[in-house]
């Protein structure tokens, strides 16, 4: 831009923004007098991730101005991805640089971390360190176009705190800010972010906003005065208002090299691209000086909000878009049968059976290490969680033909080996509680967790749903070949209601994490929709079966504190209820040192019955104990079951002193 041009614009503009500036005071608050303006919104914590040494400078540069000048802190950050001998040399040429900072007093460390991706690591770095501030540079290529890259993408749009974008120029020094005025909140965030570097560096900063000719003067100076309201240092922001028909290149045309350009992000759909332009897009393609954009910037330095802001980021490392791609990918691959999986499943299979029969843990640990249901299920909650029918697809086919193959060995071996029996290990399968449950969901939480985080060993989260799923699949195979179909029929409940607990709970754990049908250009509504019936069809029998779960819980809860209430002095050693028998039966062990009659037996079944409205069938094992004569004068005599009483005692003795007193009878 020429002298004269520029004399005659400063001519035309400046009388024009006093005059209507003097009108909108009056609708501003005053400035105290003695006191100056000064910037509190200053970041406690900037993270500067370096990837090219040469722009290194201007960046650690631009996080010193925007730190807090006390208690700030700026960390210069290497993301290691196990190329070693770059990372050596990055840290060898930034050495100098951040001594030299250092030795101006700034508060700077240089850090590296590793990471399976660089994205991945400068967002944890910003969680695990609570930044308040991201600085990431990008380059214009020879075209004059600036490409942001999957890095930037990926963390701008997951980042948990605020982002700038710093385009670097042929020049790095400037002269003044402009700050091109655009709607929302993004326009005072890049205001407030100008008078900060304005300030630090004793720059001018003028503030320019472009609509249409059509659009009163008035109007425009309103409008920036609405953005820059509240900002400190406000009032030395020269205010400049255009108007052409082309925001973006009227702008341009009113900076040189000498300017630093700061323009706030404001998502557009493509219609309001197409229609309104990108100022912030058009500012980083074509201004000559330096260019910076603010991003997610809330420009607010209340405590609460940074802590509510980082705490929320820690709990909640949300995946990026190429995390999400990469585990779409990996379900893909993990959902189909092949040799491998048929082998693993039949060998698990058949340690855990052997497992059961010999009521061994051990055996049935080494089968869990083995299990590979881990891949189906999590690809099945993956295809929930983004509405992909043909995943799900694969892994149902997948999941159906493990639980077949398990359940043929599992038949095998109850049927050929010699001598089997039930054993504790089996019958522990065979009634499902709310506890059984809560371990499939802790099952699908970590299994979805470990898969999303590839930092975690993805072998601990296959046992922990192998625990879950592959010893009841077992039982139920074993219980039909044994001909107890009660066993098999409570096994088969178990793994019915930990299967769906795993899948659902996973598909939770995504969604927490950012996954979701809107994050995929193509068919969003039908991928939402897909997502919404396959979540009903497998929630409702869940939330039925945890219904039922949930009500024998509280009954066998009720059911104990009756028992106990009413055997008093006699001790209950343990109780057993059968749902599946009518009425309801219940089993109880009790030791006594006095007669149970069946009498009472029947007013503790009316008791339980008023307790709970429902019928029971009592039956008690009593084990009458004898003590020695020196503990009682009087020897306890077993009771006889009354023939009238239909209720059913069961007697037997227990001699806590001497084995070899035998009661009169």
């Amino acid at each position: 831009m020429s002298e004269k041009s520029e004399k005659s614009d400063e001519k035309n503009d400046i009388p024009y923004a006093e005059a209507n500036t003097k009108v909108i005071k009056k609708k501003l608050p005053a400035k105290p007098e003695g006191k100056t303006e000064t910037i509190p919104d200053f970041a406690r914590v900037a993270i500067v991730p370096i990837a090219n040494p040469e722009t290194a400078p201007d960046l650690l540069h631009l996080a010193v101005d925007l730190a807090h000048p006390e208690n700030g802190k700026v960390i210069a950050l290497i993301v290691s991805t196990g190329t070693m001998e770059n990372e050596a040399k990055a840290i060898e040429e930034l050495k100098p640089i951040i001594d030299a900072l250092i030795a101006d007093g700034h508060a700077l460390t240089l850090e590296t971390v590793s990471a399976p991706s660089i994205a991945r690591g400068i967002l944890d770095a910003a969680r695990d360190q609570g930044a308040d501030l991201l600085i990431l540079g990008i380059q214009q290529s020879a075209r004059g176009d600036v490409i942001l890259g999957t890095i930037v993408e990926n963390v701008i749009h997951t980042a948990p705190c605020d982002v700038l974008l710093y385009r670097a120029a042929q020049s790095s020094v400037f002269k003044r800010v402009v700050i091109p005025i655009d709607e929302g909140i993004q326009a005072q965030s890049a205001a407030r972010l100008g008078i900060r570097i304005a300030q630090a560096t004793d720059a001018r900063i003028e503030a320019m906003v472009a609509q249409p000719r059509y659009r009163s003067q008035y109007e425009g100076m309103a409008y920036i005065e609405s953005t820059l309201d509240g900002c400190p240092g406000h009032r030395s922001v020269k205010r400049t208002v255009l108007s052409a028909s082309n925001p973006s290149k009227a702008i341009l045309t009113r900076t040189t090299a000498d300017d630093l350009v700061i323009v706030g992000f404001t998502k557009r759909t493509e219609f309001e691209r197409l229609m309104f332009g990108d100022l912030s897009r058009e500012m980083l393609n074509h201004a000559e000086g330096p260019v910076i954009v603010v991003i997610r910037s809330e420009g607010s330095d209340d405590l609460a909000e940074r802590l509510r802001r980082r705490i929320f980021s820690w709990i909640r490392p949300a995946l990026t878009r190429v995390e999400q791609t990469e585990i779409i990918r990996l379900a893909r691959e993990n959902s189909t049968v092949n040799i491998d999986y048929v082998t693993l499943i039949c060998v698990s299979a058949t340690l855990a059976s052997l497992g059961l029969l010999l009521n061994s843990s051990a055996i049935i640990i080494g089968a869990m290490l083995v299990a590979p249901f881990m891949s189906p299920l999590i690809a099945f909650s993956t295809g929930i969680t983004v509405g992909n029918p043909i995943l799900v697809r694969r892994s149902s086919i997948s999941l159906v033909i493990g639980i077949i193959l398990s359940l043929i060995f599992a038949g095998l071996m109850g049927t050929i080996l010699p001598n089997v029996t039930i054993t504790p290990e089996l019958l522990s399968r065979g009634s499902p509680t709310l506890l059984d449950a809560a371990v499939a969901v802790a099952s699908g939480v970590v299994g979805a967790y470990a898969t999303a985080r590839k930092d975690i060993p993805a072998a601990l989260a296959g046992v922990a749903i192998a625990a879950a799923l592959m010893p009841p699949l077992c039982t139920v195979g074993l219980g039909f070949a044994l001909g107890d179909s009660s066993l098999a029929i409570g096994a088969a409940v178990l793994f019915s209601t930990n299967i769906i607990s795993i899948i659902l709970s996973g598909a939770v754990v995504f969604a927490w994490l950012g996954m979701s049908p809107r994050n995929f250009e193509e068919n969003r509504t039908s991928r939402a929709i897909i997502s919404l019936v396959i979540v009903l069809v497998f929630a409702l029998p869940i939330a039925f079966a945890l219904m039922q779960l949930t009500r024998q819980a509280n009954d066998q809860g009720i059911i104990g504190r009756e028992l106990r209430s009413a055997l008093e002095p006699a001790e209950l050693v343990e109780f057993d209820v059968a749902y599946d028998a009518s009425p309801t039966r219940i089993l109880a062990t009790v030791r006594s040192t006095t007669q149970i009659t069946g009498e009472d037996v029947m007013v503790i079944e009316e008791r339980l019955e008023s307790s709970t409205s429902e019928d029971y069938q009592l039956e008690l094992v009593v084990l009458i104990v004898v003590r020695s004569p020196e503990d009682s004068d009087e020897v306890v005599v077993p009771p006889q079951i009354l023939p009238e009483v239909t209720a059913d005692i069961a007697l037997d003795v227990e001699n806590e002193a001497t084995p070899e007193v035998t009661p009169e009878r």
